[in-house]
C-alpha cells in the first residue's frame, strides 16, 4: 500500500481457528506494524467461537483494529447480522460493504479502505 507494507494472513478464523490464534500470538507490532487478517465474526457458535480470543490477543499486542465487513455473501444468501457487526464495533472501527460485487471490484474497494485507515493511523 504505497510505501507501507501490509502483512496478509490468508486463512480465516472460521477455517482453522487455532492456526489464526497461533499466528496472532506470534505477531510483533514493531516488526509487522500493519497486518490484514481474515476474521469471521463468530461470537455465538460454541465449537468455533474464537473471535474474542483472537481480537484480545491482537489488542494486547498494541494493534489498532479496523474491520471491513462483507455484509452479504457473494455467492449465497448468508448475511452478517447487525448483532455481529455491533460486537465488532466494541473492538474497533467498522466499515461495512453491503454490495455483491465480483472479487476485483471488492478488492479495489477494500484497498481504498485500507489506504484510508493507514493514512488515519500514521
Amino acid at each position: 500500500m504505497g510505501d507501507d507494507w501490509v502483512f496478509v494472513k490468508h486463512m480465516s478464523s472460521d477455517d482453522i481457528p487455532d492456526s489464526v490464534i497461533a499466528f496472532v500470538k506470534a505477531l510483533e507490532s514493531k516488526r509487522r506494524p500493519l497486518v490484514l487478517i481474515a476474521l469471521c465474526p463468530n461470537f455465538t457458535d460454541e465449537k468455533t467461537r474464537k473471535t474474542r480470543e483472537i481480537i484480545k490477543i491482537v489488542r494486547e499486542k498494541g494493534y489498532e483494529i479496523f474491520f471491513w465487513v462483507l455484509q452479504k455473501q457473494y455467492g449465497g444468501e448468508r448475511v452478517v447480522a447487525e448483532e455481529e457487526i455491533g460486537q465488532l464495533k466494541l473492538f474497533g472501527q467498522v466499515q461495512t460493504y453491503e454490495g455483491r460485487a465480483e472479487s476485483p471490484e471488492r478488492s479495489g474497494i477494500l484497498k481504498r479502505q485500507i489506504t484510508k485507515w493507514i493514512s488515519q493511523s500514521l
